[in-house]
């Protein structure tokens, strides 16, 4: 037997919905959360890469400059 899942309705914009929902935030929970994603990826900006992503990355900058 197959379970049935019920979307419940949203009170506020979903990913994916036109830019003009998602606009539709209150102006101070707008800000709090463009303030939020921006200290996101300012925290991964500082982050670094993992050591095998490293060694890939100093690998293709040598083939691209022998090519």
């Amino acid at each position: 037997m197959q379970d049935t899942i019920k979307q419940q309705p949203s009170d506020g914009p979903e990913q994916g919905q036109p830019a003009d929902m998602q606009n539709s935030l209150e102006p101070a929970l707008q800000r709090q959360v463009d303030e939020n994603l921006q200290l996101l990826y300012r925290s991964k900006l500082e982050e670094t890469l993992p050591e095998s992503l490293q060694v890939l990355v100093r690998k293709l900058l040598d083939e691209g400059k022998t090519s």
